[in-house]
């Protein structure tokens, strides 16, 4: 346990220091915060339930809306009325999700075995005669549960910020169903001279239908799928095979972002710039133009966020790029310390990418 405590500091203790340092905060700025304005029993079990919804979705519209009535039935509409819980559209909004995508991808077989195994590990352990070290592993994922509720606001795709506390369920899974169904085991030997074990037949047919399960979610993902087969897909399913797609355009989740940034890139690209600033006033895809320009220009030229108008704006370096990329397409607001004009726009669903030229009062100064 302290291993692991010390592998995620490790990884994750510089970027706590700098939110630290900048925001008086590990998670980042106050106003923008993912910690609960409130910590209570309310908030804790609002969360508890809208993150377990977030894994209930199946393919049938119609049994996932019941669902959702059913929730609302029982806990009623305030769990998604507290003040300062919720970050993005509401579970009301959102509805119960079902979707092959990263984004909202649920885990509806895993959380369900899940919840069983940590309840039967926890109420039956002497029954059950369960290990020490298993029991201690659920307690840890419980106590992991209830602090990313009652912590962390709820956001509709906090499904995948889930993964870790699956991963880590996952033994836990496998040691309490082979428990209960060791008693209807057939012993077999694994070698001739190996002592006999109990091999419980059910067992293979539970893991035979997770492997099935998967199968969809790994073949067919709406954003990058091997194969891009027509069940179950969304609107945002539209994405070639990646067999047939490049790495560049593998960097984004929708394929017509990535020819656009590609296309704003390659222009950029073609004045040689020694720097580059980056506008970027709301959450956009922001690595990709690193990864793309060290692609395409030997040097990579220095980058610069600009138009930083929050608490990190200070470890700006007192400088002025040429270009400017801006996503999406604006100019810079008029307070900020850099002029520019417009000089190249490349659309993309709905959106702008513009290529920024700085313009001077009296001239370059070269």
């Amino acid at each position: 346990g302290v291993g692991v405590v010390l592998v995620a500091l490790l990884v994750n203790g510089g970027h706590y220091a700098r939110h630290w340092d900048l925001f008086g905060h590990p998670l980042g700025q106050s106003d923008h915060s993912y910690v609960n304005e409130q910590m209570n029993v309310s908030v804790l079990l609002a969360n508890l339930v809208r993150n377990a919804a977030l894994h209930w979705g199946v393919p049938n519209e119609t049994l996932n809306v019941l669902t959702l009535r059913a929730v609302h039935r029982i806990f009623g509409h305030t769990i998604d009325l507290i003040p300062g819980t919720t970050r993005g559209s509401s579970l009301s909004e959102v509805g119960i999700p079902f979707s092959l995508g990263e984004y909202h991808a649920g885990n509806f077989l895993h959380f369900w075995v899940l919840a069983a195994s940590l309840l039967g590990i926890l109420l039956f352990r002497r029954r059950g005669q369960f290990n020490p070290w298993a029991v201690g592993l659920a307690l840890s994922v419980v106590l992991g549960v209830l602090a990313f509720c009652g912590i962390l606001e709820w956001e509709q795709w906090s499904s995948r910020y889930h993964t870790p506390l699956f991963m880590l369920g996952a033994p836990l899974e496998a040691i309490f169903v082979a428990r209960i169904l060791s008693r209807g085991g057939v012993r077999r030997k694994v070698r001739p001279t190996a002592p006999c074990v109990v091999v419980p037949p059910p067992l293979n047919f539970i893991a035979g239908t997770f492997l099935v399960m998967s199968v969809p979610w790994v073949i067919s993902n709406n954003l990058r799928p091997l194969y891009p087969l027509g069940i179950w897909q969304t609107s945002l399913s539209s994405s070639p095979s990646i067999f047939s797609r490049s790495r560049t355009h593998m960097y984004f989740n929708s394929y017509e972002a990535g020819l656009a940034y590609t296309r704003a890139i390659d222009f950029l690209a073609a004045q040689n710039p020694k720097e580059v600033g980056i506008y970027m006033p709301r959450r956009r895809p922001g690595y990709q133009i690193w990864a793309l320009l060290k692609d395409r220009l030997n040097p990579m030229p220095r980058l610069e966020y600009v138009g930083v108008t929050n608490a990190s704006g200070k470890l700006r370096i007192d400088n002025t790029p040429r270009f400017v990329i801006s996503i999406p397409g604006s100019l810079l607001p008029p307070e900020t310390w850099l002029i520019s004009a417009p000089y190249h726009r490349v659309h993309y669903e709905h959106r702008e990418i513009a290529i920024l030229q700085k313009v001077w009062k009296h001239g370059p100064p070269w």
